[in-house]
């Protein structure tokens, strides 16, 4: 079969209009693509701070428990940047008189996991059991995550 040169005559302007027009066409879609690609590592890595963020929130929430039972066993408990390590995380707990007379105290706990930070604040009252008026029942009046 003899191809005729008429076919492949790029002087032909419908020819080049159709090639131009396709051009354009997957241009277009070429950069659909690549935003969408975009959006979707956007979604990923927010998803990825999220996790992170959790996880130091869980630790800080822990490192909050566990400082309220030392204090509900030892109501004079204080501590100034006491780190405590756990689940491949740590956590710095300040504790402080609030006010100085001893009865209300106030935590403050910054949970780390990798580099990511979350801060807790509670605020709790201490009141003496009836029967062995020990101060040993703690009632919580703020707990709250910080950003400062």
């Amino acid at each position: 079969m003899i191809m005729n040169k008429s076919h492949f005559d790029l002087q032909n302007p419908r020819g080049m209009a159709a090639l131009f027009t396709i051009v354009i066409i997957a241009s277009a879609g070429i950069l659909l693509a690549l935003g969408s690609t975009m959006i979707g590592i956007g979604s990923l890595e927010a998803g990825y701070a999220d996790q992170k963020g959790g996880a130091a929130l869980s630790l800080a929430d822990g490192c909050a428990e566990e400082t309220m039972r030392r204090i509900r066993f030892q109501p004079s408990y204080t501590s100034t940047n006491q780190i405590l390590s756990l689940q491949g995380g740590s956590c710095t707990i300040n504790v402080t008189d609030n006010p100085p007379s001893g009865a209300s105290k106030r935590i403050e706990v910054v949970g780390t996991f990798e580099d990511f930070n979350r801060k807790i604040r509670i605020d709790l009252n201490l009141s003496a059991d009836p029967v062995t008026l020990v101060n040993n029942i703690l009632s919580v009046y703020s707990w709250e995550e910080r950003s400062d």
